[in-house]
């Protein structure tokens, strides 16, 4: 009888593996997609970059990334700090 149980708890044990590798390999491969979908868009971006037309654009477009970058940083320090003290 115990042996029956554990048997069924063995069998039970081995679906919610079954789906859980399912599951995690779902991931692996989304996670790849998604990387590999942000590599061709900064590939694309790159080759963008290095046209005349756009170039005025593109400078602008880093200088607002590294602005957000910055004040964002400020703004964390300054909310942890007013927390902290």
């Amino acid at each position: 009888m115990i042996f029956e149980y554990f048997e069924d708890l063995k069998n039970q044990i081995g679906l919610y593996f079954v789906i859980f590798k399912i599951i995690f390999y779902f991931l692996i491969g989304a996670l790849i997609i998604y990387l590999l979908k942000k590599m061709l868009n900064i590939f694309s971006f790159f080759l963008r970059f290095l046209k005349k037309d756009s170039l005025k654009k593109n400078i602008y477009l880093i200088f607002q990334s590294i602005m957000f970058i910055i004040i964002s940083i400020f703004i964390g320090w300054f909310v942890i700090y007013l927390y902290f003290k």
